[in-house]
């Protein structure tokens, strides 16, 4: 570990300064974020306070804690014990859902904060911004390089004013250099009477979910910021600085940060293009994940492009159980019924054909099929290495294609999807071993 991974300095709970002051340690590791450590003696009355706080596991622990070394703050945002070990002499390890790089005005056990930002793989070939033009100047030898991150889009949904917002920061010195140090652009919510930035960031999920079944890619969190006047920027003379940003680190989403990107997000077709997102697609979309049935048919099928698991198998499972809800959701829940028939809805409203596969009845039932062949061991039905490959990612197009309708897209627009690259790779998965689907979902191998 480097210096710069450890620092050692004092952690208050409420800031009252009856007790004696508690020393930590804080500790940065990619894999797990920020981890503090405090130690202290049991029993004794100057360790009273982190006693009191990490009894029972941590059952005492103040909702909020910051930690200080005259070198910045950091506050803890819901704290929580990850290890502790020790009986007389006691080692404590603690984690934060939210931590924030920087010192609040004052204490307290929650934080509504005005705007929260996000930094996503996938914003910037979806939203199309150029803050950088680089050219040459009246045809002489001179290079120019222009900044203009002043592009944004902006809508309102669900009580927050939603904003993808262009930028452009650099370095360089006159004379010597210059450096684009990052143009990627990022997602924002606001709201003026603030909102704690666990439901900042639940409103930014849907966004991170239509980015992923767009793409059909892994989308990563890379970064995150809050802006709020409860955390200023604070100079050497305690003064204080409002209207800049204060790094977040969450600790659901650090573990995404140093990722590598996903090559499918500059070399996929979209399913849909920026134009009707922007036209009502994005309220949309948003009002829809509000609703608990159609969050449950889209986040399984989010998390398998996400990687949760490599194994075919489980994610055709859960892109049939994902089908299987977008057709109940579709349905308007109004009845129960099988698992084909809500697939088969899926195909039918996103007016999806693959003929050189076989009848949307054919595909719908293939799917439900497999995934049934797969759940019951009682079956005896055995489905190759090539089938649950193929038919993996026939439903994982088929869940992409659900957004054509559910935000709108043009006829155009549909076309180009169904004509694809991808489409053409789903379809070269079959041909290619010479297979087919009946109408009941059986697999047909030519010859």
């Amino acid at each position: 570990m480097s210096e710069q991974d450890l620092r050692t300095g004092f952690v208050e709970d409420d800031g009252v300064e009856d007790d004696p002051a508690v020393a930590g340690t804080v500790t940065f590791n990619p894999a797990t974020g920020t981890t503090l450590h405090v130690s202290y003696a049991s029993r004794m009355p100057q360790f009273a306070r982190p006693e009191r706080w990490f009894e029972d596991m941590g059952a005492q622990i103040p909702s909020t804690l910051i930690f200080d070394d005259g070198g910045g703050s950091i506050t803890l945002i819901d704290p929580g014990v990850v290890r502790m070990r020790g009986h007389g002499i006691v080692s404590v390890q603690v984690r934060a859902d939210v931590t924030v790089f920087g010192l609040p005005r004052s204490w307290q056990s929650a934080y509504a904060v005005e705007r929260f930002a996000s930094v996503l793989d996938g914003l910037g070939p979806l939203c199309g911004f150029a803050p950088v033009t680089i050219g040459e100047a009246g045809g002489t030898r001179r290079i120019v390089v222009s900044l203009e991150p002043q592009e944004r889009i902006e809508w309102e949904a669900q009580g927050y004013t939603y904003s993808l917002v262009s930028r452009a920061s650099w370095t360089g010195r006159d004379g010597e250099h210059f450096e684009i140090v990052d143009s990627r652009p990022y997602l924002e919510t606001r709201r003026t009477d603030g909102s704690i930035v666990s439901d900042h960031f639940s409103a930014h999920w849907p966004i991170r979910a239509l980015l992923t079944l767009l793409y059909g890619a892994p989308v990563r969190w890379r970064e995150h910021w809050l802006q709020d006047d409860e955390f200023p920027t604070w100079t050497a003379g305690g003064t204080a600085v409002t209207g800049t940003s204060s790094r977040v680190e969450l600790r659901s989403t650090v573990r995404d940060h140093d990722e590598p990107e996903s090559d499918d997000l500059h070399r996929v077709n979209l399913s849909v293009g920026i134009e009707p997102l922007i036209d009502g697609g994005f309220v949309r979309w948003i009002d829809r994940y509000a609703d608990d049935e159609f969050r449950r048919a889209v986040d399984p099928a989010v998390e398998v492009f996400n990687g949760a698991t490599r194994f075919v198998e489980p994610q055709l499972m859960m892109l049939a159980m994902a089908l299987d809800r977008f057709g109940h959701y579709r349905f308007e829940r109004k009845a129960r019924r099988p698992q084909h028939v809500n697939i088969l809805k899926c195909l039918d409203e996103a007016g999806l054909d693959l003929p050189a596969i076989g009848s949307r009845l054919g595909i719908a039932s293939a799917i439900a099929r497999m995934n049934n062949d797969l759940k019951h061991p009682d079956r005896e039905t055995d489905p190759t290495s090539p089938e649950i490959r193929a038919v993996t990612r026939l439903a994982k197009f088929v869940v992409r294609a659900q957004l054509l309708d559910l935000v709108d897209v043009d006829p155009d627009g549909r076309i180009g999807f169904f004509t694809g690259f991808q489409a053409r790779e789903v379809i070269r998965r079959f041909t290619s071993h010479g297979m087919t689907v009946a109408d009941d979902g059986t697999i047909l191998h030519a010859g």
